[in-house]
């Protein structure tokens, strides 16, 4: 009888006490949830404050670096900055691991206990860079992206492509005239120059490298070809190995030197007019072969595009008719540059023009038409004079030179003639 009793008291107390249950389990439940809401959150603050913020960079333009050499462009082809100084994290003691991964594969890791860094992405592309920060036994981390892309520009050839007869600082009373380069005369008023700046400008997404080899006196066996190991091409190909492509833009300008147009000129004031037809054809056999050498040495380079301007000519005065009157020409008769005119200069450009259309180089034929009323003896002369190279850059070598006004001419042509990179 007791435990019929006890049973019924135990049921009855069970289902009396069912509804307070039912409250206890969901109150319990909604308690969990809280908690885990919370929890999440606090772990989302946490996560927020141990971002790390990563600054990359390429490094910045300096101009008087140039890429005239392996060891030049090798510095700064593909080199990425890398920094985490400016985040309020870094301080005290830590240690940082780095990670560049290129399309989510990692390339490099690496350890630093500085807050700067830098590496040389090994291909281009679009680079991942992430840091984390280990002190004190936590860690911090952070990630960003850049875009890796490297363009090179060369320029090689005699002193048109230099920039001859327009120093970067004129001479003065007592200081000499400043260039790029004094033993080339490399200026930064030249053609080849200003394409290169326009370029920069136009991709400041990209590090351009300038490989700047044209030199006063060139020729295609002295200087461009030649010696062997030493010369303007051999750089490039060292570069081209290297980097495994050639430039993606070539600025050339040779032939005057290897015809030796000052050498005729020199003759002519001589009155040798007689001399210098006895031995134009052999020199004009001479210069194709060399041209012909240096189209086989830039395929192998294969640079997908090749600007060639024509070379100048200063023989016309502000009406366009060939002169020859004017204290420079030092008593050379009109009919004699009329003949150098027409036999030497017509004659090597008409060369050049074919050269380069077989070999597919972007010839700019209108450069000769910039000085038909602005030769030496014009009156709005783009060329220097004698007396305007002695006082500019102290020697006579900038005379018979196109002008620095001439040279933005010729360099906005040939930007005009620009592929796009």
């Amino acid at each position: 009888f007791l435990s019929v009793v006890s049973s019924f008291l135990y049921l009855f107390q069970l289902v009396n006490n069912w509804p307070r249950a039912l409250i206890f389990i969901w109150d319990e439940s909604v308690q969990r949830k809280r908690l885990r809401v919370l929890k999440f959150c606090t772990f989302q603050t946490l996560y927020r404050l141990s971002e790390v913020s990563v600054i990359v960079s390429r490094p910045p333009f300096d101009e008087n670096r140039f890429a005239n050499s392996l060891d030049g462009i090798r510095e700064v082809y593909g080199k990425v900055l890398v920094s985490i100084c400016d985040d309020p994290l870094v301080e005290g003691d830590y240690n940082v691991t780095w990670t560049a991964s290129l399309y989510s594969h990692t390339v490099k890791e690496w350890t630093t206990i500085d807050c700067n860094t830098s590496f040389i992405a090994p291909h281009q592309g679009e680079y991942t860079v992430s840091a984390r920060i280990d002190k004190a036994g936590s860690s911090a981390l952070g990630s960003t992206s850049i875009v890796v892309r490297d363009i090179w520009i060369a320029a090689v050839g005699d002193s048109f492509a230099s920039g001859e007869g327009n120093p970067d600082i004129e001479r003065g009373l007592n200081t000499s005239a400043e260039w790029i380069s004094q033993a080339c005369h490399r200026s930064r008023k030249s053609w080849p120059y200003r394409v290169f700046e326009t370029v920069r400008e136009q991709s400041p997404m990209a590090s351009i490298h300038f490989s700047y080899l044209a030199c006063t006196g060139a020729t295609v066996e002295r200087g461009v070809m030649g010696p062997k190991g030493r010369s303007q091409i051999d750089v490039l190909r060292e570069i081209t190995r290297q980097r495994g492509l050639g430039p993606d833009v070539l600025m050339l300008s040779v032939g005057g030197n290897d015809v030796g147009y000052a050498e005729i000129l020199e003759r002519l004031q001589q009155g040798e007019t007689e001399s210098i037809l006895t031995f134009l054809d052999w020199r004009f056999y001479y210069v194709s072969t060399q041209l012909t050498a240096l189209k086989e040495a830039l395929q192998e380079l294969g640079p997908p595009q090749v600007l060639v301007p024509l070379y100048f000519d200063f023989s016309r005065n502000e009406r366009g008719e060939i002169d020859a009157s004017c204290a420079d020409m030092h008593n050379i008769r009109t009919a004699d540059i009329a003949m150098a005119e027409r036999r030497v200069l017509t004659r090597l450009n008409s060369l050049i023009l074919t050269m380069g259309r077989e070999a597919g180089w972007t010839v700019e034929e209108r450069v000769p038409s910039l000085f038909r009323r602005g030769g030496i003896c014009s009156k709005h002369r783009l060329i220097r004079s004698i007396s305007d190279s002695i006082s500019i850059q102290g020697d006579p070598l900038g005379a018979f030179h196109p002008t620095e006004i001439a040279h933005t001419q010729i360099a906005n042509l040939l930007i005009s003639r620009l592929r796009p990179l």
